[in-house]
């Protein structure tokens, strides 16, 4: 698997509850990347407050942690699935390069976002 790949795989189940508006993709990685674009859009929208930005990523998870946890089971079914896996992965590599990208530039302006226990826990509650 392409080096690209892992990390896609990697940071989709870390950052998992994650970033994007309507989850109705026909995928589990379309829904997975609609709810990553939708936390970072929470964090970039309070990158200069770290307590806000845990607590409106709080709020997403858990407005949606029923369908959180519905993805966790379909993405752990993928890992069983090695050769669907990559073919979604590679579906969504636009996506993945620019949620990567988007991260990167928060990370250069609020990197206290990344460590802040209160973000921590709030995108580890959406794993």
């Amino acid at each position: 698997m392409r080096q690209w790949m892992r990390e896609l795989a990697v940071v989709g189940l870390v950052l998992g509850a994650s970033f994007g508006g309507a989850c109705g993709g026909s995928d589990p990685m379309t829904r997975k990347f609609d709810r990553d674009e939708q936390i970072m859009t929470l964090l970039e929208a309070n990158k200069a407050d770290p307590a806000k930005a845990g607590a409106a990523v709080s709020a997403y998870v858990a407005e949606h942690e029923g369908d959180f946890g519905v993805l966790r089971t379909e993405v752990q079914a993928l890992k069983a699935d090695p050769a669907k896996l990559t073919e979604l992965l590679k579906k969504h590599e636009e996506r993945f390069q620019a949620l990567m990208a988007r991260r990167q530039k928060l990370q250069k302006e609020a990197p206290e976002l990344f460590t802040d226990p209160k973000v921590q826990a709030a995108l580890g509650a959406g794993m």
